[in-house]
């Protein structure tokens, strides 16, 4: 159990290093203004959301 955990969060830093410039961007877009989805993007990271979480769903509500 552990080692899967070490595994995910290894390729989630990796993931997140790799995507950070598309995820900004993407925010940036919907949301018209950088300071918002700087903002957006750290308050969801803090409440406990991934960066990748955060893209996905967002992905899908927009395309609904």
């Amino acid at each position: 159990m552990s080692a899967v955990v070490v595994i995910d969060m290894a390729a989630f830093s990796e993931l997140l290093s790799e995507y950070m410039f598309f995820i900004f961007v993407f925010f940036t877009v919907t949301f018209r203004s950088p300071a918002s989805a700087l903002f957006m993007m750290v308050s969801e990271l803090f409440n406990g959301l991934s960066l990748v979480e955060m893209f996905t769903g967002s992905v899908l509500s927009f395309a609904i």
